[in-house]
């Protein structure tokens, strides 16, 4: 029989030549439709994709159900046959009875490996079904597997434990996750870690000193194992989560060395790139990354692709650079670099939504770049808003506002905290201070922003009962926060001491309390804490002092807007103290300044 009078309906016979032509044939269709897959943009795409990925699948089914083929290579068929149909169509039932057969097949030839594998493919199907069924059939497979850990599906078990019981119990699931230390040093187990860490970033558990120590033994791995120019993901991966972690820290050391590794690795990897596309070393289009384990194995995952990667890095550098900058400007301009990689990110978007395509799940990524998007405007209007740039940052939150409308539900959930930080702020730094509190109150206490909207709350009203829950979220805060919580301490000090206070003393709280209320955004909003605290000072000369220095450091930074704003201030005082000289030369500085000042806020030119 000849290749060109080949039947895949009912095959019974084949001889080893035919079978192996077939075989070949099949390996080949599915890797082009592979290679198609992330370029499908049109429906003449989508046509040739498709029809690459059915003659693939049918050479398989031929392979399996041929009398006279090994069994060995039927049940390696079979698992490829299931992990196609399982990525690229709806038939569950179909993929549990192909690895079904497969398995049984793989036992008979003594492939326990391979039937590792598959099990972990059944556990992965079964997650589209019924959760906590697959959760205890995970949980068997690791029992019965245990020690395998040069197989990668081993791995690939572990991590799909984690998330199946993060649906239930995020103390078990964190407890999986601390177990994975044990595990020998390896690629895999990086990216386990890696994802761990940021699951705990998204629900505020773990301890941060602990986590910096684990992501630098990652580090130190890399480096021994010289797996950086091979395997570029889980260094750009590492640094930052590194980033993230530094910035829920109260220190902004760690912050700058860790936004300074992130932007050398991006410059190392521009630099490396191909000329002519500027495509990164060993970086998958796609943005799957692909572990040849032992025997076979492999371990998959999908994270992010080189354009999502950039776009995050600027993003991250520009939130470290609010932190660890001397002035705004420069953090502002990374995060305005960020919504122009989008911008250009657009163009690569099809005009018309197209159905799910792709062997590696490359689907419509639109609702993940939505979501960055407006973390970035959210952010530049929090930027905007503490330098006091009201048009500029109502821009900004106007079209957080506009853009979030198209946001799934869940990552909508994630930025409305932060949205009402961004609201509370713009109106506690125009004096709105009812609305202000709306907006804080709306912050829920298990919410990582909690803190500093309920030191915000207790600046703007010092009630007896709020400032005993402040009281009381400081003795519940776990050790990590010792920074913010001194911090706390001290608004506390200052609302009820300060008349016991010296001028030394309170200008020394004033600067630890101004760091839980500033979220890190450098000088800008400790002045708007300096306007909203400076009233509950003793004396009105201690008063006309504290607005001395905060009016000196604007003028120095060149916030004329805040020296503005600060020194219409200052005038009652000094006029209340007898000061006319003083009084005449502020009147004079301020003055000029206001020229300035009316300039910028009458400024229409956008962000």
């Amino acid at each position: 029989m000849g290749p060109h009078s080949l039947s895949f309906d009912r095959p019974s016979d084949l001889s080893p030549e035919c079978r192996d032509l077939i075989i070949y044939l099949a390996h080949e269709h599915l890797l082009q439709a592979s290679i198609v897959a992330p370029l499908v943009k049109t429906r003449e795409h989508l046509v040739q994709y498709r029809q690459m990925l059915a003659t693939g699948i049918q050479m398989l089914e031929t392979v399996i159900r041929d009398a006279n083929c090994p069994q060995s290579t039927q049940a390696y068929s079979a698992y490829i046959l299931a992990q196609v149909l399982f990525s690229e169509t709806e038939c569950l039932d179909r993929v549990v009875s192909v690895l079904g057969q497969g398995m049984i097949l793989a036992q008979r030839s003594g492939l326990s490996d391979l039937v590792l594998q598959m099990e972990c493919l059944n556990v992965r199907a079964l997650c589209k079904t019924s959760r906590n069924a697959a959760l205890l059939h995970c949980n068997k497979c690791l029992d019965k597997y245990q020690g395998m850990y040069d197989n990668y599906a081993y791995h690939t078990l572990q991590l799909l434990r984690f998330d199946l019981t993060l649906d239930n119990s995020l103390p078990q699931a964190f407890d999986i996750f601390k177990s994975w230390e044990t595990l020998p040093d390896s690629i895999p187990k990086s990216f386990l870690q890696l994802y761990g860490i940021s699951k705990a970033l998204d629900y505020n558990v773990g301890n941060y000193e602990e986590t910096l120590l684990t992501l630098d033994h990652m580090r130190a791995f890399e480096e021994a194992s010289e797996c950086t120019e091979t395997i570029p993901q889980v260094a750009m991966l590492r640094c930052m989560m590194t980033v993230l972690v530094a910035l829920r820290r109260d220190c902004d050391i760690p912050v700058k060395e860790a936004s300074k590794a992130l932007e050398t690795l991006l410059r190392s990897l521009n630099r490396k790139a191909s000329k002519r596309e500027m495509v990164w070393k060993n970086w998958n289009i796609d943005g799957t990354i692909k572990l040849a384990g032992a025997r076979g194995s492999t371990f998959n995952i999908q994270w992010v692709t080189q354009s999502q990667c950039t776009q995050y890095c600027y993003y991250l550098l520009g939130l470290a650079a609010l932190r660890h900058h001397t002035t705004l400007k420069y953090g502002r301009e990374l995060l305005k670099d960020c919504l122009k990689l989008l911008d250009r990110d657009q163009e690569d978007i099809p005009k018309e939504p197209l159905p799910r395509a792709s062997i590696s799940h490359i689907s419509d990524n639109t609702a993940q770049k939505l979501a960055l998007r407006c973390n970035v405007h959210l952010y530049i209007a929090l930027v905007n808003f503490s330098g006091l740039a009201y048009k500029k940052g109502h821009r900004s939150f106007e079209r957080f506002v506009t853009l979030s409308k198209g946001l799934p539900e869940e990552a909508s959930d994630d930025l409305y905290s932060m949205s009402c930080l961004v609201a509370a702020l713009s109106s506690q730094t125009s004096g709105k201070w009812k609305k202000a509190l709306k907006y804080y109150k709306r912050i829920e206490s298990d919410d990582p922003l909690y803190p500093a909207a309920l030191a915000n709350i207790c600046c703007i009203n010092p009630s007896t009962a709020n400032m005993d829950t402040l009281k009381q979220l400081i003795n519940e805060m776990s050790p990590e926060h010792h920074g913010l919580k001194h911090a706390m301490f001290e608004v506390i000090r200052l609302v009820h001491d300060t008349s016991n206070m010296s001028s030394l003393d309170r200008q020394e709280s004033m600067k630890k309390a101004q760091k839980a209320l500033h979220l890190g955004m450098t000088q800008q909003l400790s002045y708007a804490t300096t306007l909203a605290c400076v009233d509950m000072f003793g004396s009105t000369a201690e008063k006309n002092l504290e607005l001395g220095n905060a009016f000196r450091t604007a003028l120095s930074e060149s916030d004329c807007v805040w020296a503005y704003v600060i020194g219409e201030k200052k005038k009652g005082y000094l006029h209340q103290l007898g000061q006319e000289e003083k009084l005449e030369q502020l009147n004079t500085s301020v003055a000029n300044i206001g020229k300035h000042v009316h300039i910028l806020m009458g400024e229409e030119k956008s962000i």
